[in-house]
């Protein structure tokens, strides 16, 4: 059976977050990913991320324009 630890304080794991997200030490604090890690399905560097942004943003345009041509 599982015997509890005692009380969790969780500020005490958060005091250090400057720390982890500004000075790269993760062992600092508890990192926080939120809701939107479980869309994550691929690694991708900066550089290909602004091509897809920007490759998606002129589909857009191009179906607006498109679209005022009808």
């Amino acid at each position: 059976m599982l015997e509890p630890m005692g009380a969790f304080n969780i500020m005490e794991h958060m005091a250090k977050i400057p720390d982890l997200y500004f000075g790269g030490d993760m062992e600092a604090a508890i990192p926080l990913s939120g809701q939107v890690a479980g869309r994550i399905d691929e690694v991708k560097s900066a550089a290909e991320i602004v091509q897809d942004t920007v490759g998606e943003f002129y589909q857009a345009v191009n179906r607006l324009a498109d679209s005022y041509k009808n």
